[in-house]
């Protein structure tokens, strides 16, 4: 077996600064990934580049590689936060990316404190705005501009001491400048997308609801209308029928009880089918329809009704991704109750596909899947893979 195991959160909702691009866009999100692979390697190349170039002015080479050295750490971890299988990203991961970059900062200005002729062409300034350009699709805006101000202080800081050794003689204001506006442009402008993205999934989020509930109504008045013609069906074909020959008869029969017994019981079930039915249901149907496999679905308390309108279309996705594939054999999808206020789906397939094939079948789902529901797990087995994940009902 070979699980992968991941603990995510529902989707967020509140201020467009404090929600971060991949919690509202998950699936949006991923295009992001192959920028952050290319960041990482601009990022560790330039700070190879730029220690190489200006060797001259080391006076501390184990300083100097440590520089690199931590550069590299940092884009790892980046880039391990990032990858889609590691979705979404935490808040420790980005706290931590920050916090070495600017040790990486630290080490540079180490390695040629006395000897360093321009602030210009140290990397550690511009690598901290490339990474909070980064990290903007991962994570809130509001803590990419708290990132940005706290580095710009700490470079500032890290002038002080090289000050009096640079070659250009100026005010000290002006080595400020030099050193905090790469990581503030860069860094504000990642957060200004951020933000901007935010609000305008979050506009078209509070439209797309609205539409949602003017479906779900007019599919809630179709239900009726079907309950209702269905009624009427029975009550014209059977019931009125049995009620004229019992009304014109002189007495009634033991037949005539149990037949009467049978048509309300058949009346009322055609009522309880219908209120009971589910959106999962009318998923079955449809695949039904299309001639396509059909997955078996056992949801008795009919706790798919409490899913968000989001992860009603995640959790189709990742059904409907397992039905159509032609390696799939069967698909079963069950949902139970854990706690008061909490629901595990289990979705089950019998492939013929092995280790990376499924890999890369389930993985742009569960992806999507882990940052819009609680403690995802996926394990595949010989033919059998497993997807799981619980959710707070709405």
């Amino acid at each position: 077996m070979n699980p992968f195991t991941r603990v995510s959160y529902s989707r967020p909702s509140g201020s467009s600064w404090l929600v971060s691009p991949q919690r509202l866009d998950p699936l949006g999100t991923l295009a992001a990934w192959p920028f952050t692979a290319a960041a990482s390697v601009v990022a560790v190349g330039y700070a190879v580049v730029a220690t190489v170039v200006q060797w001259n002015q080391v006076v501390d080479p184990a300083a100097a590689i440590g520089a690199v050295v931590v550069v590299a750490i940092t884009w790892a971890l980046v880039i391990a936060g990032a990858r889609p299988a590691g979705a979404p990203m935490l808040a420790g991961t980005g706290i931590a990316a920050v916090i070495l970059a600017f040790c990486a900062a630290i080490l540079e200005t180490a390695s040629r404190l006395g000897r360093n002729e321009l602030l210009q062409d140290d990397f550690g300034p511009l690598l901290l705005g490339l990474l909070l350009v980064t990290l903007s699709p991962y994570r809130p805006a509001a803590s990419i501009v708290v990132a940005a101000a706290a580095s710009a202080v700490g470079l500032s800081l890290l002038v002080w001491p090289q000050a009096a050794s640079l070659a250009v003689q100026v005010p000290f204001a002006e080595y400020v400048v030099v050193v905090t506006v790469p990581v503030l442009a860069l860094g504000l402008a990642g957060a200004a997308f951020g933000e901007q993205f935010a609000r305008s999934v979050q506009l078209w989020q509070r439209t797309a609801t609205r539409e949602v509930l003017a479906a779900d109504l007019d599919e809630r008045r179709g239900v009726a209308r079907s309950v209702q013609q269905e009624q009427v069906t029975l009550l014209s074909r059977d019931a009125l029928p049995f009620l004229l020959r019992v009304v014109a008869a002189d007495e009634v029969s033991t037949a005539d009880v149990d037949r009467a017994r049978e048509l309300s019981r058949a009346l009322r079930g055609t009522l309880v089918e219908e209120l009971d039915r589910s959106w999962l249901d009318d998923l079955g149907e449809r695949q039904r329809s299309r001639r396509s496999r059909v997955p078996l679905v056992t949801d008795p308390a009919g706790l798919a009704s409490t899913m968000g309108a989001e992860q009603r279309a995640a959790f189709t996705a990742l059904v409907l991704g397992l039905c159509d594939h032609p390696d799939v054999d069967a698909v079963s999808v069950s949902i139970d109750r854990t706690t008061d206020d909490r629901s595990r789906v289990r979705v089950n397939a019998s492939t013929a596909l092995r280790g990376r094939g499924i890999r890369r079948l389930v993985k742009q789902y569960v992806s999507v899947i882990r940052v819009l529901f609680l403690g995802v797990r996926c394990n595949w087995a010989e033919t059998d893979l497993t997807v799981q994940f619980d959710y707070v009902g709405s």
